[in-house]
């Protein structure tokens, strides 16, 4: 019991953040776009080594969707004991807007800030005792203003735990159940679908985007009117196809 009393007392005076302060971001630099390490002042012991195999995920593919909002879940994965996580992301205010952060942890306690002259949102956190592991810890709600929202929407994901850098994880696409009616109202802009292959478009386009269910690009070119372009080259399954500032079009290769 003793050891233990000294083990919890040792924590709480080498791990506590040392300042309000000490757990805010950086501002980051007008000079240029690198969003800055947070002043996190927790001391984790030498065992507790964050590395890259340590990550912070935003599972798009798994969001809750009403309209145009979209709740993404925010998780950990790491071999380590963790008692903060700290991310700041930077993105294009015409696509989407960050609205909130809803906790789903209890015992956390959570600061956030967006800031319109850099875009960026700043997020920090820590608790006094470990966060879960694999579980949804919160939800960052985005209103969208295009009807889907994408890893690439982020034009910068840095993510920290225990107050060192770690992985950052996004991946995959979400389409808002708006902009799903939509698309049923409308004309399909590409053909056919599912397709074996050859996609023909019903008008020009200066770019098209395809990437896969996890949102990786596979292929960007430039396509023209009446254009066709094929993916016989890629294996069956789902794709997501972005055309231009279009709705996401979804496409079954078979």
């Amino acid at each position: 019991m003793l050891c233990r009393a000294l083990i919890v007392w040792w924590f709480f005076f080498t791990a506590v953040p040392l300042s309000a302060t000490e757990i805010l971001f950086h501002p980051v630099g007008h000079s240029n776009d690198t969003i800055q390490k947070p002043a996190i002042a927790f001391k984790m012991p030498a065992w507790q080594y964050i590395d890259q195999d340590d990550s912070v995920k935003f599972n798009i593919p798994e969001g809750f969707m009403n309209g145009n909002i979209i709740d993404i879940p925010v998780s950990i994965s790491s071999d380590d004991t963790i008692y903060s996580m700290d991310f700041a992301i930077k993105f294009d205010f015409q696509n989407i807007e960050i609205d909130s952060v809803l906790n789903l942890t209890s015992g956390l306690q959570y600061l956030y800030h967006l800031n319109p002259n850099d875009s960026v949102f700043r997020f920090t956190s820590n608790r006094l005792i470990p966060i879960p592991n694999d579980s949804s810890i919160l939800l960052v709600r985005f209103r969208t203003y295009t009807g889907q929202i994408c890893a690439f929407d982020f034009d910068s994901l840095v993510t920290y735990l225990n107050g060192d850098p770690c992985r950052a994880a996004a991946t995959g696409c979400l389409v808002t159940s708006q902009n799903e009616l939509n698309d049923e109202a409308l004309p399909p802009l590409l053909y056919p679908n599912p397709s074996t292959g050859l996609i023909c478009f019903r008008q020009p386009f200066h770019e098209i985007l395809v990437m896969n269910a996890l949102g990786v690009i596979l292929m960007k070119k430039d396509v023209h009117a009446s254009a066709t372009i094929d993916l016989s080259m890629l294996s069956k399954g789902i794709y997501f196809i972005r055309l231009d500032d279009f709705p996401i079009q979804k496409l079954i290769l078979e």
